[in-house]
């Protein structure tokens, strides 16, 4: 599932990925659009989602890359558009999300150190250093 992240957030032009944080259950990330007249983020996460969902069952340019958690069921390499019956997996996902706005650096480097903290409060490591599920992808400036 990382790796499906990682690859979906690359191939947004419409935003960009700073620092994120994969829990077991759910997604940290800071992101910034490339241009402020950009479609919502709302909008631009259920484009990655249904990316990843479609990777899952075999399809679309994820599974392409060899990346998707299935493999598709193509041959020499081909991936088929997936049938009308191959509906995105809606349980990987949350319904809705949450979002705000960060309006300087500071608020963002405070936010981070709130979220890096995350899989030590849950014990799932005592350094959040350790935690492998994590990453910038891109330096968001301020």
């Amino acid at each position: 599932m990382h790796a499906l992240l990682v690859k979906a957030w690359s191939l947004s032009r419409q935003w960009i990925v700073g620092r994120y944080i994969m829990m077991p259950d759910h997604v940290h990330l800071f992101c910034s659009p490339t241009d402020p007249e950009e479609e919502n983020v709302k909008d631009w996460a259920a484009y990655w989602k249904s990316l990843i969902s479609r990777a899952v069952l075999g399809y679309g340019p994820l599974a392409a890359d060899g990346v998707a958690a299935v493999p598709p069921m193509a041959r020499e390499g081909a991936v088929p558009p997936a049938p009308k019956s191959a509906v995105p997996d809606d349980s990987l996902w949350q319904r809705d999300g949450w979002d705000t706005q960060l309006r300087s650096g500071e608020l963002y480097h405070e936010k981070w150190e709130y979220v890096r903290m995350n899989p030590v409060r849950k014990l799932l490591t005592d350094d959040p250093a350790k935690w492998p599920f994590q990453g910038e992808l891109n330096e968001l400036l301020w």
